[in-house]
């Protein structure tokens, strides 16, 4: 018992002797506590500030994508500081982003190393090669779960397919609703990271909180203790706040933000918003007439207006040029009639000239319709530039249609799609082909060769069922045969001036031209060259041509009127037969023979026979059911045979008449070629 109390002595006395220093262990305990406590808050505060920038930085993004503009930036002021700024916008809603604050001191060691500061993950945005901003992470582009960069822009969506068509129903019943086609596939949004502090350590996600990757602890660590109770040195101070934006500076055009990792956004003030500075659009005439050029190689299609405006203030060109497939805009109006008709002519391009402050402006002029470059319709056009809520617009120029200069060496062509490659480039074209452009858009094509071209050869461009239309260079003189033979889909054709040969077959089966315009110098055309040209409607024959071949135009449907060219003496076999809307023929003096069924089965109502014809061949005339006239001007009858105008209103007890001269009335009648039409001859004075 006695050392018991001994014992129990001795503790009390150590116990009372150390009660000072137990104080102050408890002291530093709590200091300790207090400390990490006020650690934690200022981690937990940043994180939130680096997840509020971050989300902020993925609106400016988004602004940058809108083309929005910044219209004020506004401190804000904590405790007298500016710890950040507000930015409004001109369309989107205003974001707020702060700086980087003070790190707190770090724990006091006991005589220990000095505690290490905790990490901050840095956080940026670069563009990519591709074009497209993608987040980074300190320094590196950020990589997702899949190791995939992260995207900071949104993707569009992908268009829905086309419902089928609708089944066809029997005779008095509906057919069916054709399927809906397939809603497209939504836009991806950009993925906007997200961060926060768990045990210490830095976590971060790429999907909205579902999954977390941890990158780095938080909190500084404590110095080790030191030896023999002293006291350890004081820890060192953390660090600074990493700076999420470390500049935000402004001038009288932007405002520029620096993040940590150097990169610099720049994003313009409203001040310097195009129509807020705009104030006028001029028109600058090219030539003296003062009217702009529409621009056309024949091809409806492929033509186009360009004109030049100058701009005030001048600076202001350049944004224009930069920003015009969204503000940019074309309109045309019909000047013939006091109606109103507006026509949209889709710009295509423009250009700025900085210097004088003169934007050049391209715009298709297909709206424009063929009554134009016929000369049959006037147009005037006029430019407008908007943003949806200003407009500013020109001054109306008068239009006025202008061939284009076709280089030599190049062959300009519309197709449904690529017109293909050729094999045998020599034989076509006499050069090689050295470019072959083809814009899907347009649907115009250009070929261009390594010499000038003098001449088309046999099936050069037969058989491409996608050619819609074709302008040939000047510079060809021949079209050899079959050159378009079987080009259903072609509508269009300008010819060179220079062509004086279409040889035999050369626009066979071109089912779908409408006209053709066949230049003074032409001397020849083949056989068959436009036979079955079934929409064929006009075409012009100039009088330099000495040569029209067999069936030349042939089952030509629709075409309506022909005139043979003064130097033609052989109106050849079938050369307009089956051309059920042809009203008119024009046979010139200085014929000698009219050939085989050359105008059988047509729509003609009167035919005039020159004076110089000698002889009208089988069938000439045979089953042109309307015709009830016939002028026959020779003095001598033609030889002929008794078929010539079989099933026609001159023919058996039909009430036509054919006028002869009156003093060859009793030839005619005595004519045994003629006999079979004897009642139906009547004398004329011609």
């Amino acid at each position: 018992m006695k050392k018991l109390l001994t014992i129990v002595s001795i503790f009390c006395a150590v116990a009372a002797t150390s009660c000072t220093d137990y104080e102050t262990q408890i002291n530093r305990v709590d200091q300790k506590v207090g400390d990490l406590e006020v650690r934690v808050t200022a981690l937990e505060e940043l994180c939130r500030t680096m997840n509020t920038n971050i989300s902020a930085l993925q609106d400016i993004v988004e602004a940058l994508q809108k083309n929005d503009y910044v219209t004020d930036v506004t401190p804000v002021i904590v405790n007298g500081s500016a710890i950040g700024y507000t930015i409004s916008f001109t369309n989107s809603d205003p974001i707020t982003i702060y700086h980087g604050e003070n790190g707190e001191d770090g724990d006091d060691g006991r005589d220990g190393k000095d505690g290490k500061d905790g990490y901050t993950p840095q956080i940026g945005i670069r563009e990519h090669s591709d074009g497209n901003l993608y987040w980074t992470l300190d320094g590196e582009w950020m990589l997702d779960n899949n190791g995939n960069m992260v995207k900071a822009v949104g993707v569009d969506g992908e268009d829905g397919q086309n419902g089928k068509d609708g089944v066809d129903g029997k005779d008095g019943i509906d057919g069916e609703n054709g399927k809906d086609g397939e809603n497209g596939k939504d836009g991806k949004d950009g993925i906007t990271p997200e961060l926060k502090i768990e045990n210490d350590y830095w976590y971060i996600s790429y999907d909205n909180g579902a999954t977390w990757t941890m990158l780095g602890k938080a909190t500084g660590e404590n110095g080790a203790d030191g030896q023999d109770g002293a006291n350890g040195a004081d820890g060192k101070d953390g660090k600074d706040g990493d700076s999420f934006f470390t500049s935000v500076e402004m001038d009288e055009n932007n405002l520029y933000l620096t993040l940590a990792d150097g990169t610099e956004i720049t994003l313009p003030l409203a001040s310097s918003y195009l129509f807020n500075r705009l104030q006028s659009v001029c028109f600058v005439p090219r030539y003296t007439d003062g009217m702009a050029s529409v621009y056309t190689s024949g091809a409806i299609s492929a033509s186009y207006v360009e004109m030049d405006f100058e701009v005030s203030p001048k600076d202001a060109a350049a944004e224009i040029a930069e920003q015009w497939e969204s503000i940019l805009s074309m309109q045309a109006v019909n000047t013939i009639t006091r109606a109103v008709s507006f026509v949209a002519l889709p710009v295509t391009s423009c250009v700025a000239d900085a210097e004088t402050g003169v934007i050049t402006v391209k715009a298709a002029a297909e709206n424009l319709g063929e009554e134009f470059f016929t000369g049959e319709a006037t147009f005037s056009a006029r430019i407008g530039i908007s943003d949806g809520n200003t407009d500013i617009k020109s001054e109306y120029i008068s239009l006025i249609a202008t061939e284009m200069e076709q280089p030599y060496n190049e062959i300009w062509y519309t197709a449904t799609e690529f017109l293909g490659y050729f094999m045998y480039q020599e034989e076509y074209f006499g050069a090689n082909i050295v470019d072959h452009v083809y814009d899907e858009e347009t649907g115009n094509g250009i070929i261009t060769f390594d010499r000038d071209l003098e001449m088309l050869g046999n099936r050069a461009l037969a058989g491409r069922g996608m050619l819609t239309g074709i302008s040939l260079p000047n510079g060809i003189t021949s079209i050899g045969e079959e050159a378009f033979d079987n080009n259903r889909q072609m509508v269009k054709v300008k010819l060179g001036k220079r062509v004086t040969t279409i040889g035999n077959r050369a626009f066979y089966a071109c089912w779908s031209l409408t006209d053709i315009n066949i230049p003074e110098g032409v001397t020849s055309i083949g056989q068959l060259a436009f036979g079955q040209c079934l929409a064929l409607e006009h075409i012009n024959l100039p009088n330099s041509i000495t040569h029209i071949g067999k069936w030349a135009f042939d089952d030509c449907r629709v075409l309506k009127s022909l005139i043979i060219p003064e130097k033609i003496t052989i109106v050849e076999e079938a050369i307009a037969r089956n051309c059920y809307e042809l009203a008119e023929v024009v046979i010139p003096e200085g014929v000698s023979t009219i050939g085989i069924q050359a105008f059988a089965s047509t729509n003609l109502t009167e035919v005039t026979i020159p004076s110089t014809v000698t002889e009208i061949m089988n069938m000439a005339f045979n089953n042109c059911t309307n015709i009830t006239t016939v002028y026959c001007k020779p003095t001598t009858p033609p030889a002929t045979n008794w078929t010539i105008f079989d099933n026609t209103g001159v023919f058996g007890d039909k009430s036509g008449v054919i006028y002869v001269p009156a003093e060859s009335l009793d030839k005619y009648q005595a004519s045994e070629d003629w006999k079979r039409y004897t009642d139906k001859f009547v004398g004329y004075e011609f």
